[in-house]
């Protein structure tokens, strides 16, 4: 019987993971195509991703990158909107734009009397606490497991330590609560 049971379990391990990004990819195509009056599956994905690639080629090129500029200004401005548009703005940015900003991995202790390591991504350099700040201190995002979110810490320079692994690497291991990849990338 436990035998039967330890197969089971380990079964779930298997196709848990499997079932769910399969279903996740799924509802992502039905919802796009349900969008468009296909009758048919599939299109509708392949519409989108077109419609971004030349949305993507439009914004780069001279002529009419100033009309998409014109568009960011006037969303950035508008109240209400303007908290949601750059908020998503800067999270598509950090993960997906020009300069991504989670490229710098490091793990931080909140005290000198604490050997309790967090791991998280440098955001920034020289954050200004206040004027009398006798040292450094650095922005450090911190990400949740198992979750979309994290929290931002001010932590003095001396307890930031960079890590000589790969920021997707990290990422991967802090998403997964430590789970993923054998071996800790700390």
């Amino acid at each position: 019987m436990r035998a039967l049971v330890r197969h089971f379990l380990r079964g779930l391990v298997v196709i848990v993971p499997v079932v769910i990004t399969l279903y996740v990819v799924y509802a992502l195509f039905t919802w796009i195509d349900s969008l468009l009056p296909f009758s048919f599956p599939g299109p509708g994905f392949a519409v989108a991703l077109t419609l971004t690639t030349l949305i993507g080629y439009l914004a780069s090129n001279f002529l009419t990158r100033r009309f998409f500029e014109w568009v960011d200004r006037g969303l950035a401005r508008l109240p209400f909107v303007s908290i949601i548009y750059r908020s998503i703005k800067e999270v598509t940015d950090a993960f997906v734009g020009d300069q991504t900003k989670f490229q710098r991995p490091v793990r931080v202790r909140l005290s000198d009397e604490t050997s309790t390591y967090f791991t998280g991504f440098l955001t920034q350099e020289n954050v200004a606490v206040d004027d009398d700040a006798v040292e450094p201190f650095m922005a450090v995002y911190l990400p949740w497991s198992y979750n979309i979110g994290g929290n931002l810490i001010i932590v003095p320079a001396r307890l930031v330590e960079p890590l000589p692994e790969s920021s997707a690497k990290v990422m991967t291991y802090v998403m997964s609560g430590g789970v993923a990849h054998g071996r800790s990338p700390l």
